[in-house]
């Protein structure tokens, strides 16, 4: 099975490829690697959006050789400009996942940040309601409404994303075979033979 993205302006677009006993991938203008399935120890797949890239996951897979390949359900086309593969993305992660539970029973599959990480989401969330709270006081006190109105709709229209990758976030473990929902793309392509589940233990 194959896979190709570009996961931002300073890589080069990547072809990915799933063999019997290995994942390759191919860079275009030049270079090329792989990881024997044997090789790899870990597997984090996890919500992480940006700015531009509301929508973005990430499949991240290290090796013990410190060698280490990120794939994501977004390629690169321009400044700000991202295309998205949610059923291809979502294809290759669970053919992944098959083909790692087969040929190396010893892999350790995460989701979501770490816990460090998941600590500073929600120190940053709480910032971020104090000084919304404390501005819009202070604008409310000097007849600025319309701003506070403003800055509301700002709100309410980020807020979805911010729930939703507090709770994708959330360290946890996994089954190869009950990939937590949370960490792939919500697509009805994403039914497969691996069903997806919010479930997992805590890391």
């Amino acid at each position: 099975m194959d896979y190709a993205h570009r996961l931002h302006a300073l890589k080069p677009r990547r072809m990915c490829r799933l063999t019997d006993h290995s994942i390759e991938w191919r860079d275009d203008g030049g270079g090329s690697d792989e990881i024997p399935y044997s090789d790899i120890h870990r597997v984090r797949a996890r919500y992480a959006p940006t700015r531009v890239q509301r929508q973005r996951y990430l499949l991240e897979l290290m090796a013990r050789s410190g060698r280490s390949i990120t794939i994501s359900n977004t390629s690169y086309r321009g400044i700000g400009d991202f295309e998205q593969d949610d059923a291809g993305y979502v294809a290759f992660t669970r053919s992944l996942h098959e083909r790692l539970a087969r040929a190396n029973p010893e892999v350790e599959y995460r989701s979501g940040t770490t816990a460090l990480g998941y600590a500073m989401s929600w120190v940053i969330a709480a910032y971020l309601l104090v000084v919304v709270a404390a501005v819009a006081a202070f604008l409310i006190a000097t007849g600025l409404i319309l701003i506070v109105a403003v800055k509301l709709a700002v709100i309410v229209y980020f807020a979805p994303t911010m729930v939703r990758y507090i709770r994708s976030v959330r360290p946890r473990r996994y089954q190869p075979d009950a990939i937590p929902a949370g960490a792939l793309p919500p697509v009805n392509a994403a039914a497969g033979s691996l069903d997806a589940s919010a479930g997992g233990a805590d890391a």
